[in-house]
């Protein structure tokens, strides 16, 4: 299966929304403070990098 550039960065967009969705869900299950700091910082790069792929979709003229 071939995927277009497109295609690729369309399931990256995908990938980041849930992986920040689950950072978020695990942090709210955490009490070690230590890995709750790991699990916040993992949610906010996550949503860090959606935000960017998201902007880059709409400005291709794309639907994210």
């Amino acid at each position: 299966m071939n995927l277009s550039d497109m295609e690729m960065l369309q399931d990256y967009e995908k990938d980041t929304r849930l992986s920040a969705t689950s950072y978020q869900g695990f942090l709210m299950e955490v009490l070690d403070d230590a890995l709750g700091d790991i699990l916040a910082k993992g949610a906010e790069e996550s949503i860090k990098s959606h935000k960017r792929v998201t902007r880059l979709l709409i400005e291709l003229g794309e639907k994210p």
